[in-house]
Order: C-alpha cells, then structure tokens, then sequence
C-alpha cells in the first residue's frame, strides 16, 4: 500500500526504501498529465506537464520529479497511445442517431413557445396543463378570464375569448410539431444509402 505523502519531509523519508518508487508513482499520477501541441491532423506531439498545485505543496518542480523518478528507475517519458479509431457507423446507426436528433429537435420547437393575439405563451407541458384547465373553465363559464404572467415578469389579463383561442392554438402548435418530427421519422426511416440519409434536412419546416 502506499503511504500518504502530506509533506515533502514525508516523502525523503521514504527515500531508499521499498515504498519509494510507489510513493513517485502516486505523486507522478496524480500531479502530470498529457498534453498534445500538434496541429489539427498532425502527428502527435506529446509534452509532460504538472497540473494542480500539489507539487509546489510538496516543494517539487516537475523537473525535480521527473529526475527523482528517473533515478528509481521508473519510466517517465510514455505519452498516451494514438487513439483507436472507432468503427464507421452503420446505416442503422446512423438513422438512430438523426432520429434522436430529430426528436430532440421537435422538442425544442414544441416547448418553444408561440404568440397569439400578441401574447407570447410558453408551451412548456406546466403551461399547457394550465392552460388546459383554464380553457374548460372558459369554455363552462362565458364569463371566466384570468391573468396571466408573461417571460418577462409582467402581468395580463386575458378574456374568455382569448383563453379558447390561445388553447386552441397552443394545441395545433403542439400537434403540428408531432407531425412535422413524424413526417421526417418517415423519411428516415426510408432511406437505403448515407447520402439520401445525409440529405434531409431536419432543421427546417417547422412551425413557427
């Protein structure tokens, strides 16, 4: 096991015996890293370097350690292995993902809001439950308003009339993005080779 080095007087007292080099190990894992300086597309240039601040706790500069861990006989000069390519993704895969985005896409756009009468409402699942509510109190009673809070902290009161229309609205709004993202699923889903794949473009149609 290796023992804690709290100080720099801890790790000296260690120097010359067995649980020297583990104690650099430690210090040399938790205080170095990696960094590449290549450009973009260039081979590997790999550079030591210290991070945090435990070897200034410890009264060390990287070169101290390195030479310590040089002189114990521990490798010091091992840069990260080149990184395994990952495998190119099926056509399969690839529509999963196009589909995830898409829905992620549909949400985004659902829950984004629309403005009727000059409102803007959001359309986030707590509003639309409000929304609903107030809607068929609307609808029972002719004479039900109620105020509402915008995004921007104010405050209006919408009549009965504007209560429907906007339920209405927030509605055909919710469904129309259903639809669209269903309309595109499709697409997707149809699709035989990665470049009718790569063609469609999920950004645009929607509603506004």
């Amino acid at each position: 096991m290796t023992p804690i080095i709290n100080s720099r007087d801890d790790l000296d007292a260690l120097r010359g015996t067995d649980a020297y080099p583990d104690a650099l190990r430690a210090i040399l894992g938790a205080t170095t890293t990696w960094i590449n300086d290549a450009a973009a597309g260039q081979p590997p240039q790999w550079r030591q370097v210290s991070v945090g601040e435990t070897l200034a706790w410890l009264d060390l500069t990287l070169e101290d350690l390195l030479q310590e861990c040089a002189a114990a006989g521990i490798a010091t000069t091992n840069p990260p292995s080149p990184a395994v390519s990952s495998p190119t993704p099926s056509l399969t895969e690839l529509k999963t993902q196009k589909r995830a985005a898409l829905a992620n896409l549909r949400w985004k756009v659902e829950t984004g809001g629309i403005t009727v009468g000059g409102i803007t409402l959001p359309t986030d699942e707590r509003t639309r439950s409000n929304l609903h509510a107030k809607y068929t109190l609307a609808k029972e009673n002719s004479n039900v308003t109620c105020v509402w809070k915008l995004g921007d902290g104010s405050f209006v009161t919408l009549s009965n009339a504007t209560i429907q229309s906007a339920a209405h609205a927030v509605h055909d709004h919710v469904q129309a993005c259903f639809d669209h993202e269903a309309a595109l699923a499709a697409q997707i889903d149809a699709v035989v080779d990665e470049a009718a794949l790569a063609a469609i473009d999920i950004e645009v149609g929607w509603p506004s």
